[in-house]
């Protein structure tokens, strides 16, 4: 037999049940599919962290119940963290929640100038002029069927749509974006109050220098961070969702060898006859333990791309919808494939032995 028709037997030998073999390719799949879905979505949270500006930090919250949310400040804190040499620029914003009925909207607040600064693009219109104009992100003005020139009511008064923006963020694309007044009016916030979220680094500056000299003006209950600062907090949290991954998909993946092993001893035994001719015209043991293991890794290999595709299309979906980015890597593609393989392998191997110890005068007379 040429070698050609050796490949063409072991591809099809494993679907000749084809019922146990899905279960099989099942079973592999889902440990396969964890080890891809969980180790793209960490590589996206930390590939997002480290290619975040490396020229901005933030103001947030150091108190134990609203640590690491934006920092409550008035105008003339902000003043005073804009005098720190090194600092650039910074923005502040006023979020609120207005609920009314069935009507529920997100509200930033922020001074027109800084839409750019915080990354607010317009993807139509102009952004607002007065303090009854208003900008809405595309996931609300398409679940509202709004568009500019329409009007929005919060608290009794007609807010006018000047534009449509798009950022990405599912949060801020499901938000309402105005002046600093309305939004503090609608917060029943004081005057001048503001939450802090953005500064930027002067060219040359010192990020990390800059920030601690923002840590020592100000009060124990705020604290500046940087997305470096917090990554390293951040890959620990991730460490231990790889351990679950590790844990979850080990133990799919030892069920799913057992059915491998399974399947393939199952399959061994149907073919007791047709081993016991191969072997009696002349066919070696070497030769049988590779087409068993072969038709093994088949089988494995079919759960690897299956896997692949449903991670693939169901992470693209969901990054799509602006709930996380995931990012495909060689390594994570690398480490499932090399799982399967070796699956395959071991849950091949002991039927390949079994297989090639068959005498083929037993074998033929078989039943």
């Amino acid at each position: 037999m040429i070698e050609t028709d050796f490949l063409k037997l072991i591809l099809k030998n494993p679907f000749r049940n084809k019922s146990r073999a899905i279960l099989s390719i099942l079973g592999i799949m889902i440990g396969i599919l964890v080890i891809i879905s969980l180790g793209s979505i960490s590589d996206g949270l930390v590939n997002s962290m480290e290619d975040s500006n490396k020229g901005e930090f933030y103001i947030m919250n150091n108190t134990v119940e609203n640590y690491g949310t934006p920092a409550n400040l008035n105008e003339s804190s902000i003043e005073n963290i804009k005098n720190i040499d090194g600092v650039e620029h910074m923005a502040g914003i006023v979020e609120t929640q207005y609920m009314s009925g069935s009507e529920s909207y997100s509200i930033i607040g922020l001074d027109n100038k800084e839409l750019g600064f915080m990354k607010i693009g317009l993807t139509s219109g102009n952004p607002y002029n007065t303090d009854d104009q208003i900008v809405i992100g595309k996931l609300l003005a398409d679940e509202k069927n709004k568009k500019i020139g329409d009007t929005i009511n919060i608290k009794n008064k007609d807010y006018t749509i000047t534009g449509i923006f798009e950022t990405g963020d599912r949060g801020k694309d499901n938000s309402i974006i105005m002046n600093l007044a309305p939004a503090r009016d609608i917060g029943k916030l004081e005057d001048g109050e503001v939450f802090l979220e953005t500064v930027q680094v002067k060219a040359g500056s010192n990020v990390d220098t800059v920030r601690n000299k923002v840590n020592d003006s100000t009060s124990n209950e705020i604290i500046a961070l940087t997305d470096a600062s917090e990554l390293d907090s951040v890959k620990g949290l991730l460490n231990i969702i790889n351990s679950a991954t590790i844990v979850i998909s080990g133990l799919s993946i030892v069920i799913g060898g057992l059915g491998v092993i399974n399947t393939m001893l199952m399959s061994v035994f149907d073919r007791t006859k047709e081993i016991g001719l191969l072997k009696a015209v002349g066919w070696s043991d070497k030769r049988i333990i590779s087409m068993i293991l072969g038709e093994s890794i088949i089988i494995t290999l079919t759960s690897f791309v299956i896997a692949a595709i449903i991670a693939i299309i169901g992470l693209s979906i969901v990054s799509y919808l602006g709930y996380f980015n995931a990012v495909y890597t060689v390594k994570t593609f690398g480490i499932a494939l090399i799982v399967s393989i070796v699956v395959g392998l071991v849950g091949g191997f002991y039927p390949a032995y079994r297989a090639s110890k068959f005498q083929p005068t037993e074998a033929l007379r078989y039943e």
